[in-house]
């Protein structure tokens, strides 16, 4: 499709999209002749500015359960930080799932035997002994 328009409306400065004549586009020309008129003809917000829809295109990839890092590369960001900070309020945060989650693979460890049924406390004076140093390192320097 890219290819195709490209083919049609080529550029010998190289760019995908131009103006009528061939040359950059300029913002307010593009705003002016094109964009507001498709806002307007759409009946959407007229303050709907072009970059929205680039948060709109983060909202719907998150809608639709795309991965984070996914969404990340996509709309090129340096950072999965920078994606989560802008747009991790659209993550549904639900513990109910993460929970079930847990206690299910909890539940077929225990029926699998993986862990004993006995005391789960931990022995805290063997914890101890693996905190002291060796006898040789304790006494370095002296």
């Amino acid at each position: 499709m890219l290819g195709e328009h490209i083919g049609r409306f080529p550029s010998d400065q190289g760019y995908v999209f131009t103006s009528a004549e061939g040359s950059a586009l300029r913002r307010r020309n593009f705003y002016r002749r094109h964009f507001k008129p498709a806002v307007n003809r759409a009946t959407l917000d007229p303050g709907l500015r072009f970059h929205d829809l680039r948060h709109t295109c983060a909202a719907l990839l998150i809608a639709q359960g795309h991965h984070p890092k996914t969404i990340k590369e996509h709309l090129g960001h340096s950072s999965i930080r920078l994606t989560l900070d802008r747009y991790g309020h659209l993550y549904r945060a639900s513990p109910r799932p993460l929970r079930q989650g847990l206690e299910a693979i909890y539940g077929e460890s225990r029926a699998a035997g993986v862990r004993p049924e006995g005391d789960l406390e931990p022995d805290t004076a063997s914890m101890k002994e693996e905190k002291r140093a060796p006898e040789s390192l304790s006494r370095k320097g002296q």
